[in-house]
């Protein structure tokens, strides 16, 4: 979190891979690493996070999407969703 915190005007905390974990739970210890709270947002709907990120965006802003990568599913209680971060955006654009 300290570097995000360090680099970004705003962050987004969001679900990546629960797995067995609960998501709230992984988030706040996340969230632990910043010390401007003020500056964090929590979505734990990781498409609901993407589309939140790129409404507030800005003319000059760079929105970096992280955790998933060329993933094509998310796993949630030990069942593989189909989610791409990279269809999640192209249809929100």
């Amino acid at each position: 979190g300290k570097i995000v915190e360090h680099f970004a005007k705003i962050a987004i905390i969001t679900s990546d891979n629960p797995r067995s974990e609960e998501p709230k739970t992984i988030m706040e210890e996340i969230l632990s690493g910043f010390t401007k709270k003020e500056k964090v947002l929590m979505i734990e709907d990781r498409k609901e996070a993407i589309k939140k990120a790129l409404e507030l965006k800005e003319n000059d802003d760079l929105v970096v999407i992280l955790g998933k990568g060329d993933e094509t599913t998310q796993e949630i209680k030990g069942i593989k969703y189909p989610f791409s971060d990279k269809v999640v955006v192209n249809e929100i654009l």
